[in-house]
């Protein structure tokens, strides 16, 4: 007796020592007692960890968290209160979706952002007023409306990104199981994953040779499906927030290694498509405009993620050439000056290129001042200050000039980067302080400094 109590307490010392060693043996990494930190991208373990955003920003916000600051306090109390929504909300896929019709539930489908039926109707399911017309800046509420794929798609990417800040300040293991929760259904489940393929994004029905219709081979019936169009590169700029989610939930337990390979491969595969020559990707390094350079800005983000920095390097020629070719001489964009509404699309695609300069930092190439042909994003900004300062001053086409969140969060981006060496920086921080303090709550409060109170 004595000595089966002995062999007992023997085993339970093991099993303790394991647990210690290992970590609990509830979570995910059960299976493996390994850790997705073993697989962490090199280029962002030699110089940062996350793709949109700098640690050291985000350790400042740590600091004032701590300090009690009440504008950094309300932000945080907003990013909470959005990671709780999303925690008690549901999970997305693809395939809970049957519209817009494609040959494969698992595939991702959109209809064009700015295109109508003919006959002016939207009916949610049925492909009317052939052939659809563009109506630039009128948005179709098929497009990312409640209810559509697009619509589960940006809460997808959002509920991600707040979520794996959340769990980032707080450290609360419910928010990165959550996260890792909305991965799995999404992008790894072999019933519900996305096909890492966007060929039927932003589809133009009606449209000479976008038909790929097929024969359902089990009943007959005719599947009425259109492949895509170029603009459907813009759908997939929010993955990159997907991936900060997961990288800020890395070292939490709630993805296992294996599960992080498996979220690795599916974006190895989409680069392959992205890659590829078809009708959503074809022509795009011959472009400049706003979708042009957040199509670079997936390539930098999705190779940096799957460790391919050299072919990310071998695009930033490309990547001058668009700047050479996007940006007039006073700043403006070429290629958004005619659009209906001109100023967002000015503002939209700095935040691109904002974006893309992030990136390129990470990757170890300058776009941030980088000067070609006299052009640099720097210029672009300036060009900016005084119309976010005063939208009603805009001298472009823009039925609705609006300074908003979205520009007062570039303007704060910029101060971030060019800080006093910036010749406006009051002008461009004063608007964007004025807004920002409107909207207390907003995440650029949290994660981006504050550089004037």
């Amino acid at each position: 007796m004595k000595s089966t109590k002995i062999k007992l307490l023997f085993l339970m010392m093991i099993v303790i020592f394991v647990i210690i060693q290992c970590g609990t043996l509830t979570g995910p990494n059960a299976v493996d007692f390994g850790t997705p930190k073993d697989l962490f991208p090199q280029q962002l373990e030699e110089q940062d960890f996350l793709l949109s955003y700098r640690k050291e920003d985000l350790e400042a916000t740590k600091r004032k968290l701590v300090s009690g600051d009440p504008t950094t306090l309300d932000a945080y109390n907003g990013l909470i209160q959005r990671a709780n929504n999303y925690l008690n909300g549901p999970l997305y896929s693809v395939t809970d979706y049957n519209y817009p019709p494609r040959i494969n539930k698992n595939y991702y489908a959109s209809v064009a952002r700015y295109f109508w039926p003919t006959d002016g109707g939207s009916n949610y399911g049925e492909w009317t007023g052939l052939p659809w017309v563009s109506k630039d800046g009128i948005p179709n509420p098929e497009n990312g409306g409640e209810g559509t794929i697009g619509d589960a798609k940006t809460d997808l990417c959002n509920g991600t990104l707040a979520l794996g800040l959340a769990y980032y300040f707080t450290g609360d293991i419910r928010y990165s199981d959550k996260v890792a929760n909305m991965v799995r259904r999404w992008f790894l489940n072999p019933d519900t994953r996305m096909i890492p393929d966007g060929s039927y994004s932003q589809a133009t029905p009606g449209r000479k040779g976008t038909d790929t219709s097929v024969i359902n081979p089990d009943t007959g019936e005719k599947i009425i499906a259109y492949t895509g169009s170029m603009g459907g590169m813009i759908d997939f700029l929010e993955f990159i927030f997907v991936i900060d989610a997961v990288l800020l939930i890395i070292d939490s337990g709630s993805l296992s290694v294996s599960e992080y390979k498996e979220l690795i491969d599916w974006y190895k595969e989409f680069i392959v498509w992205l890659e590829s020559d078809n009708i959503v990707t074809q022509g795009w390094d011959n472009r400049h405009n706003n979708q042009a350079v957040w199509r670079e800005a997936d390539f930098a983000a999705f190779y940096i993620f799957t460790s391919q920095v050299v072919k990310a390097r071998s695009r930033y020629d490309i990547v001058m050439t668009m700047m050479r070719n996007g940006f007039a001489n006073d700043g403006s964009q070429i290629d958004e000056k005619g659009r209906t509404i001109s100023y967002n699309y000015h503002v939209y695609g700095l935040r691109a290129w904002m974006a893309l300069a992030r990136l390129w930092e990470i990757i170890g190439e300058d776009v941030w001042y980088k000067y070609d042909d006299g052009k640099t994003l720097k210029t672009a900004v300036n060009f900016m200050v005084p119309y976010v300062k005063k939208p009603g001053n805009w001298p472009y086409i823009d039925y609705n000039p609006s300074s908003g969140r979205r520009a007062a969060s570039m303007d704060y981006i910029a101060a971030a980067q060019y800080g006093n060496d910036y010749e406006d920086i009051t002008d461009l921080l004063e608007s964007a302080s004025e807004v920002m303090k409107e909207n207390s709550k907003d995440l650029e409060n949290l994660v981006f400094p504050r550089i004037i109170e």
